[in-house]
């Protein structure tokens, strides 16, 4: 315990202090810990693959031979050449990691933070600042001055801004995703279920990431901005393309390419893959244009209090859940439809029929014999969904989705911005 705790202090003293000297560091510190995090798990998963290298390597690390430190003395047969490597192990780690810990800290105390937006100034030669420093506010990243109006432009640029430096209010938008990373362990230690898994995973997850990273909370993200967004932007199209604007132009390309490159060492078949791929792409232009949509009907400006009490204003659990369902969920029916019809319409039996006919029969049961004529009418409905063919479970679970997404991305892209143009702050 005590070596995990110099360790840990060391980490995270360090990388406090990395923050605090690096600019570079300071400002591009959410994809960094985005990376190491991934890296991490990345290693973790490798030791889960069956055919990955053996968790008995770990044995013969120096973190390793505490484990005959402490047996030591039972009955369990430990070797005395890593039990004195074990004991040099610990002394080193609390006397190095110690005073290593020490000089950390001290300097992190004495250092004064550095500015990640500030430029480092230059010589003489250098020019006056550029005015567009909004624009410079999101390099690397760029939104194209030449397909978007200014007005949209601006828009966009405000709400990348925004998420890139203040990622904690996304973390209500990723608790489907913690709640969905307890299925990981099975697909990835079965190298067969993750190329079953991983085309449809990230033909649905690209989309949803797509118009829930920058759109969801529109309204609560301008803050005390507010009013002066409503009279600066000439009309809601301007404010409605301006938001789906970043997720379009940095999650379609992965959209389009990530499911195709993962479905090329699939099972599936070319025209299986090119559909999920169309699917994805599809999915994601319904995502950036039914966001704002849900945001602005379900707005939450709020703040809650997170860790080293700074106050966030994410989205509203209520626009997350109906966003995750119109875009995820219907994307869901679609691929299912597409790469396992004989599943797919099994489910709908069991969710168009068997279901509500049990439910009814129930109640009809309990003296509501006016439910018995339903309940009847629902059973005899599951015989008819068993006798569709597959292609026809296939192409028409495929499609029918798809068409009600786009039906409610159009009418939801029509409400924001009558919403917009209407909206009056109280």
């Amino acid at each position: 315990m005590l070596t995990a705790v110099i360790v840990g202090a060391v980490l995270g003293f360090g990388g406090a202090l990395l923050v605090a000297k690096s600019r570079f560091v300071a400002r591009h510190k959410t994809v960094l810990g985005s990376v190491a995090a991934l890296l991490a798990m990345g290693g973790y998963f490798v030791f889960q693959i069956p055919q990955g290298p053996s968790v008995a390597l770990l044995a013969w690390t120096p973190f390793g031979w505490f484990i005959d430190v402490v047996t030591l003395g039972s009955p369990i047969a430990s070797s005395p050449l890593r039990v004195v490597g074990g004991l040099l192990t610990v002394g080193c780690l609390v006397v190095g990691g110690g005073w290593l810990v020490e000089r950390i800290t001290a300097e992190l105390w004495f250092t004064d933070p550095v500015d990640p937006d500030e430029t480092p100034a230059e010589p003489a030669r250098a020019t006056a600042p550029t005015a567009d420093s909004l624009a410079e506010a999101t390099h690397p990243l760029s939104i194209p001055a030449g397909i978007l109006s200014q007005p949209t432009r601006r828009v966009a640029q405000l709400a990348l801004v925004r998420t890139r430096r203040d990622p904690h209010r996304l973390l209500f938008l990723f608790f489907p995703l913690i709640f969905l990373t307890s299925f990981l362990g099975p697909v990835v230690r079965n190298p067969e279920l993750l190329r079953l898994v991983a085309p449809p995973a990230l033909a649905l997850l690209l989309p949803w990431l797509a118009g829930g990273l920058f759109a969801l909370n529109p309204l609560g993200d301008e803050g005390a901005l507010l009013p002066g967004t409503l009279t600066a932007i000439p009309s809601g199209s301007h404010y409605v393309r301006g938001l789906a604007s970043p997720g379009l132009l940095l999650c379609l390309p992965l959209a389009l390419a990530l499911p195709a490159v993962s479905g090329l060492v699939s099972p599936y078949s070319l025209r299986q893959i090119g559909a999920l791929t169309a699917l994805s792409a599809l999915l994601t232009l319904c995502a950036v244009a039914l966001a704002p949509a849900i945001g602005m009907r379900f707005p939450r400006f709020s703040a809650i209090t997170t860790r080293r009490s700074r106050d966030i204003v994410p989205p509203s659990l209520s626009a997350v859940a109906l966003y995750s369902l119109s875009t995820a969920g219907l994307g869901a029916v679609a691929a299912a439809s597409l790469l396992a019809p004989a599943t797919a319409r099994m489910l709908a039996r069991v969710v168009f029929s068997l279901i509500p006919g049990a439910i009814l029969s129930i109640l009809a049961n309990q003296g509501l014999s006016v439910l018995s004529g339903p309940a009847y009418w629902f059973a005899g409905v599951g015989p008819h969904i068993t006798d569709l063919s597959l292609s026809a479970v296939r192409w028409g679970g495929y499609a029918v989705p798809m068409a009600l997404a786009c039906l409610l991305a159009l009418v939801g892209y029509r409400n924001a911005v009558t919403r917009f143009n209407r909206y009056t702050i109280a």
